[in-house]
């Protein structure tokens, strides 16, 4: 039998165990969700419609083993809604093991999603994670490898939870399990996939989690600041990945960050990932139907990233100002916005910008309150973004490898910055609450 094929039997082997257990050990961990069998009947019923529909246009084999199998990892989390991640490896493992996974699972994730939509249950980002880039390994590889390497990584955090079950504190448990996330994806990506970038990927992933659970963990429901800013750290960590990995490495970074973030429980960070989720996606779009792809280059990637900052940044700098008076950190923050110009322009290209500034435009359009000042500064913003980009003309032009060292030097200096901003928003809470 041949060591790939060999390696997909195993996995699927240990991810069956692994749900096994975690159903056992977390059955009482938290209550189960109510069963309904008039919810059961209609989610079963879109499943066979759709997959009729779909079985008109691709081969029968596929459709059925991804819808028959993400059905299968729907209903587990519904009965146990803590065994959701281990039921999702088990139905990506079983799908390797299917002549025709590129198409398979696909089906797996509409009918995961589906099953989010009738029953409600918290479904695993991590989950999700795993099926796209797992999927996103057979277009980047023809070997089996590369597709096992998410799963490997979630099995590793799996049974890493339920090794310290009995360990006293939610967050002893969780930094255990955290660091295991991160030393066995450096395993897999060093010795499994024998890709230093991707080791590189891993690395950051698990720092980057850290400091966002970190930023997010003493936030209250209405403040919307941290989330913000743990959202521009998934935009510059994906787009380093991008960078070094291409999709796959977004992926990865994806699954490190969710399953570190949903150890800690920790709800409000998970969803700081949307906006890289949403890249995920974009990539799988581009791998999976390169024909309508094709008009889909680099730069309108760049541009889309482009247009997340400018949503994002102008928001996040006058919520922050709405909720605490400090000269210091509105300096800081002004540091911030434009300084990011440049480091922008050089990362993203001229789409990039372009991007950008529509993103600044539109940014007014997502806060919660009206804030007619956000146009105003969005307008400085882009301002400088167009001057400044005069002024970086021949920056438009390096090569991948100097956009990423530009960015890792520049990046490193406003995180500096939007750590020391997260350190006066602590010291003032502090000084409100006393």
């Amino acid at each position: 039998m041949p060591f790939g094929r060999s390696m997909n039997i195993f996995v699927l082997l240990a991810s069956v165990v692994l749900t096994g257990l975690a159903v056992y050990l977390k059955r009482g961990a938290l209550p189960v969700l109510t069963f309904s069998v008039s919810r059961l009947t209609g989610y079963a019923t879109l499943l066979v419609i759709v997959g009729a529909v779909g079985m008109k246009f691709q081969p029968p084999l596929p459709v059925a083993a991804g819808m028959l199998l993400g059905f299968a990892a729907v209903l587990v989390p519904v009965f146990n809604s803590k065994a959701s991640l281990e039921s999702a490896l088990v139905a990506v493992a079983a799908t390797l093991l299917i002549p025709e996974p590129k198409q398979s699972i696909p089906f797996l994730m509409l009918a995961y999603g589906m099953g989010a939509l009738f029953f409600e249950f918290q479904i695993s980002i991590a989950a999700i994670a795993v099926f796209g880039t797992a999927l996103l390994g057979f277009f980047t590889t023809a070997t089996l490898t590369m597709p096992n390497a998410p799963i490997l990584v979630g099995i590793s955090a799996g049974f890493a939870s339920l090794l310290t079950a009995r360990l006293d504190g939610e967050a002893k448990r969780a930094w255990v399990v955290s660091a295991i996330t991160i030393i066995a994806s450096a395993i897999v990506c060093k010795f499994g996939l024998s890709d230093m970038k991707l080791l590189y990927v891993a690395v950051i992933s698990g720092v980057t989690a850290l400091i966002v659970h970190w930023l997010t963990q003493s936030d209250s429901e209405e403040n919307s600041l941290t989330v913000l800013i743990a959202s521009l750290l998934w935009l510059g960590l994906a787009t380093v990945a991008f960078g070094l990995s291409r999709g796959f490495g977004v992926g990865l970074s994806l699954v490190i960050g969710a399953i570190i973030l949903s150890a800690f429980n920790n709800r409000r960070a998970l969803l700081t990932l949307g906006p890289a989720v949403g890249i995920l996606f974009y990539r799988i779009y581009k791998e999976m139907l390169p024909d309508l792809a094709k008009a889909l280059e680099l730069g309108q990637h760049y541009a889309i990233i482009g247009l997340i900052f400018g949503m994002i940044l102008p928001l996040a700098a006058l919520e922050w100002k709405k909720r605490y008076e400090s000269v210091i950190g509105v300096t800081l923050w002004g540091v911030g916005l434009f300084g990011s110009v440049p480091l922008l322009v050089i990362v993203l290209g001229a789409k990039g910008l372009i991007g950008m500034l529509f993103g600044l435009g539109l940014g007014s359009l997502v806060g919660k309150q009206a804030q007619p000042s956000l146009l105003g500064v969005s307008a400085g913003v882009a301002a400088f973004s167009i001057i400044g980009s005069g002024w970086m003309k021949s920056m438009l032009e390096l090569t991948r490898d100097e956009r990423i060292r530009y960015f890792a030097y520049g990046g490193g200096t406003l995180l500096f910055v939007a750590i020391f901003i997260c350190v006066l928003s602590l010291r003032s809470s502090k000084e409100v609450t006393v």
